[in-house]
């Protein structure tokens, strides 16, 4: 129930009523192919529906860690993952997080941020500084609810993603999400 009210609270920071199903989780991590010694970070890892795929897929010599802006979510996600580390603050803070790991680049991005429901400007804003951080080759996958993906804003943030990366590709709907969605997965 707390994700729910937390969408209630605040549906734009959410973006969604539920959190990711375990097909489009599975289906995100699956297509990231991680490799090993790689950073990886998670960003708006919500309850860790995603984190749960990511974690058993990561080897032991990666880093991995979460960035999670909503208070409650970030808490919970502590209880339900108490030796993963995650950091209380927003995307655009990722390079500071990424120097307390004496880290400047990252292999793979897996992002849950609800871009349609931000502004262009905001898009643009997060967009510029993680794109920054990913490593040549490296691999940007985000969720886009289906509903998403009709209106303006979200494409703005498809034209931003095949503007920016070598390769975008998109995922088959997963109707077992509620609600629906896809994933892209971009190549720098």
């Amino acid at each position: 129930m707390g994700f729910s009210l937390e969408f209630i609270k605040n549906p734009i920071q959410i973006g969604s009523p539920f959190p990711s199903s375990q097909s489009l989780a599975k289906l995100i991590v699956d297509s990231a192919k991680l490799q090993s010694n790689a950073t990886i970070v998670e960003l708006g890892p919500g309850t860790g529906s995603i984190t749960k795929q990511i974690l058993k897929q990561t080897s032991s010599d990666s880093l991995f860690f979460a960035i999670e802006i909503n208070e409650m979510l970030y808490k919970k996600f502590k209880e339900n993952f108490p030796d993963t580390i995650i950091h209380h603050g927003t995307a655009n803070e990722i390079k500071k997080y990424l120097k307390i790991h004496d880290r400047t680049q990252v292999d793979c991005i897996i992002s849950a941020i609800p871009w349609a429901t931000l502004s262009i400007d905001l898009q643009q804003e997060l967009f510029s500084e993680i794109y920054d951080v990913l490593a040549p080759g490296g691999k940007f996958i985000t969720i886009a609810l289906l509903i998403g993906t009709f209106f303006s804003r979200g494409k703005k943030f498809k034209q931003l993603l095949n503007s920016n990366f070598k390769l975008v590709n998109k995922t088959p709907v997963v109707w077992k999400n509620l609600p629906p969605a896809i994933a892209y997965i971009c190549e720098k």
